[in-house]
């Protein structure tokens, strides 16, 4: 999931926005994990122009994977 418009990544508003996202993130029924750059500090995470990256692994049992992605996009917002 690419998430637009947090604070500068080295700041400390960066780190509560990610945490707090990847947190609820991982509270939606049917997502497994997610990680962000406050798991692993690495490149690949920040984005351009306050973007950043956050991984999610999904396990949605027995529907569509896709219909996680309405709720994702939802618990993102």
């Amino acid at each position: 999931m690419v998430i637009s418009g947090i604070p500068d990544p080295d700041s400390a508003e960066s780190a509560d926005a990610l945490g707090f996202l990847t947190s609820s993130l991982r509270s939606v029924p049917g997502v497994s994990g997610a990680i962000s750059s406050l798991d692993w500090p690495d490149p690949l995470f920040t984005g351009n122009d306050g973007g950043a990256l956050i991984i999610v692994g999904l396990d949605p049992r027995d529907k569509p994977v896709e219909a996680l992605v309405p709720i994702l996009r939802a618990k993102a917002d």
